[in-house]
């Protein structure tokens, strides 16, 4: 990843700390604040306190490793 490059909404997975405070209907825009860093599944564990079943894990790994993801902190 670099600085300043944009993503698109295929390309970027978007992990929410906590639910959202109303619904989110498909193709409605949103704004997300948050950090966007590579998906390792460990370290967003430990960094987010998140803990994965060890099916859901090994399936977010084989899609997601290393791929960009914004850790959402408020929306």
């Amino acid at each position: 990843m670099r600085e300043n490059q944009s993503f698109s909404s295929e390309d970027l997975v978007i992990l929410l700390k906590t639910s959202p405070k109303v619904p989110i209907n498909k193709d409605q825009k949103v704004a997300v604040i948050g950090v966007v860093r590579p998906f390792v599944t460990t370290q967003v564990e430990k960094d987010y306190k998140v803990s994965w079943n060890v099916q859901p894990k090994k399936q977010l790994e084989a899609k997601y490793k290393n791929r960009p993801v914004l850790i959402a902190q408020a929306m």
